[in-house]
């Protein structure tokens, strides 16, 4: 078996990985780093160096920590980088057309209404 069959499912997942937000590839690398650290501590019987093993553990608490410092800078910066992709596009799209159903709409028109003279001439 060679290794681009070997590695196809893990390169398939990797690549359905969205990017909803601005953590989603932070939180991918702690996911990938966690299954890394976890196989890695369970083949440890199987004679894994330890000064390896906590090299794995190591780089996962790294990136854990990345994402906690990235959460806690983009909460304080501009906490709407948190949100979705599509909640960020929604806001973009009220503030440029506004908000149909508030009173204050640029899709409202303020006008008195007419009667139709045409309506009676059938």
């Amino acid at each position: 078996m060679s290794d681009a069959t070997y590695f196809a499912p893990l390169i398939s997942a990797i690549k359905r990985i969205q990017t909803s937000n601005i953590l989603a590839p932070l939180l991918a690398a702690d996911v990938i780093t966690g299954v890394i650290a976890l196989f890695a501590s369970l083949t440890e019987l199987a004679g894994l160096p330890e000064p390896l093993l906590w090299g794995v553990w190591g780089l996962f608490g790294l990136c854990i920590l990345s994402t906690l410092i990235a959460y806690v800078y983009w909460s304080w910066r501009d906490p709407n980088r948190l949100q979705t992709e599509r909640y960020q596009l929604e806001q973009q799209r009220l503030l440029l057309l506004g908000d149909e159903r508030g009173p204050d709409s640029t899709k409202m028109i303020e006008s008195t209404p007419s009667a139709n003279v045409k309506v009676g001439a059938i």
